[in-house]
């Protein structure tokens, strides 16, 4: 065994132990979100990113909770039926109600000749722009 080997022993058992208290306290890493969630490890720090994973600095590390990963929206899905129930469309949902590209939509956005609003944190996709159903006139076939 080289001096290397040893070292690196030594960090992989402080990593253990650090990560056994942590779960004593209640807390879960990264990779146990990533687990639970079956997601990937950047999905899930995108996730805390942009609030819809509540997390919290311990020591060096960011680590979350059993009943927070539980809050998580699971799939698009969550999102779209949300959507629904509060009579918004997404940006491509109300382009292709529209018949036009996303891409131009969100250049009549950003010119606010098409009325939207972004989602607040407390949504499935904080930060995404919606649009009311009432607000997208219908294309003419």
């Amino acid at each position: 065994m080289t001096a290397y080997d040893r070292a690196a022993e030594g960090l992989r058992a402080r990593f253990r132990r650090e990560e056994a208290a942590l779960h004593a306290e209640g807390y879960l890493t990264i990779a146990d979100a990533v687990e639970l969630l079956d997601v990937h490890r950047d999905t899930v720090i995108r996730m805390i990113g942009d609030s819809r994973l509540q997390a919290v600095r311990y020591e060096h590390r960011w680590v979350t909770r059993r009943e927070w990963i539980d809050a998580v929206p699971r799939s698009r899905k969550a999102a779209a039926e949300w959507r629904r129930e509060h009579g918004y469309l997404s940006v491509a949902e109300a382009a292709a109600e529209l018949g036009i590209t996303r891409q131009a939509l969100q250049v009549r956005i950003t010119r606010g000749t098409q009325t939207a609003v972004r989602a607040g944190a407390d949504t499935p996709t904080p930060g995404a722009w919606l649009i009311r159903a009432e607000d997208v006139q219908r294309r003419v076939a």
